[in-house]
C-alpha cells in the first residue's frame, strides 16, 4: 500500500522533531550524564528503559508512538502520534528521524509504538487490506520497540496484558515479527544503508519543491 497519509500529521511531526533537535543542541554546554552514556553502551539497559516507559504510559491510557533520544547531556521525548498507515508515510517519518540522528549529537534512542499483531497466513506479496493485523479477528495487542545506539540495534515485540489499569509486557516468541521488520520507521536510524536513510535526499527535494510552490502562490 503506497497511498499518502495526512499531510497535516507530517507537518506536526516536522515541528516536533525540529523542536527536539533544538533542545538537544541547547543542552550542549551541560555536563555529560553517566546514565545516558550507559544507555548508549548497554542494550539491555536501553531496552529496559523503553519497556518501563511504555508500561508507565499505557497504565494511564492509550500510548502514542513515542521516540526518546539521548545525547551525552540531555534526553528528549518526541510524541509522534499514530504510526503512518501507508508505506510512503512510514518512509517519510523514518527519513525525518534519521535527519535528527545525523544532525544532532544523538548517542542512543528508543522508539515505542502500540500495534496489532497476528500470525501471517499468506506470502507478503499476496496480502490485502483485509489481511492487516488491525482487521484480523485473531489480532493481539502489542508494543513494538526499536532501541539503538551507534554500536547496536534491538527490535522487539511485546504482547500486552491488561488487568484493570495495570499493564504487563511479555516478549513475543523470537522477540520480533514481520510487522516490525518490514517497517522503515523501526530500522536502525544510525545505519546509513537503511531505506529511511536512502530516501532522505528525495524527501528533502520533495519538501523544497512543496515550499517553493507554496511561496509562489502566496
Amino acid at each position: 500500500m503506497t497511498a499518502p497519509d495526512d499531510p497535516d500529521d507530517l507537518a506536526k511531526t516536522i515541528r516536533r522533531i525540529t523542536k527536539a533537535r533544538a533542545a538537544i543542541l541547547d543542552a550542549q554546554d551541560r555536563a555529560p550524564r553517566v546514565e545516558f552514556r550507559v544507555l548508549a553502551e548497554d542494550p539491555e539497559v536501553l531496552v529496559a528503559r523503553a519497556r518501563s516507559t511504555a508500561t508507565a504510559i499505557m497504565s494511564q491510557g492509550d500510548m502514542p508512538m513515542l521516540c526518546c533520544v539521548f545525547s551525552a547531556r540531555h534526553q528528549q521525548r518526541i510524541v509522534l502520534g499514530n504510526m503512518p498507515r501507508y508505506r510512503t508515510g512510514k518512509i517519510k517519518l523514518a527519513s525525518l528521524l534519521r535527519l535528527l540522528v545525523i544532525s544532532a549529537p544523538i548517542e542512543a534512542y528508543f522508539l515505542i509504538s502500540e500495534a496489532w499483531v497476528a500470525q501471517e497466513t499468506k506470502p507478503p506479496d499476496q496480502l490485502t487490506e483485509a489481511d492487516l493485523p488491525s482487521n484480523r479477528p485473531d489480532r493481539q495487542e502489542a508494543v513494538i520497540l526499536s532501541a539503538a545506539s551507534k554500536s547496536f540495534h534491538h527490535l522487539k515485540t511485546f504482547h500486552t496484558h491488561r488487568k484493570g489499569r495495570a499493564v504487563t509486557l511479555t516478549a513475543a516468541d523470537g522477540g520480533q515479527d514481520r510487522f516490525a521488520t518490514d517497517n522503515p520507521v523501526l530500522e536502525n536510524l544510525f545505519d546509513p544503508t537503511t531505506e529511511g536513510s536512502r530516501s532522505i535526499e528525495n524527501f528533502l527535494l520533495e519538501r523544497f519543491d512543496h515550499n517553493a510552490k507554496t511561496k509562489a502562490r502566496s
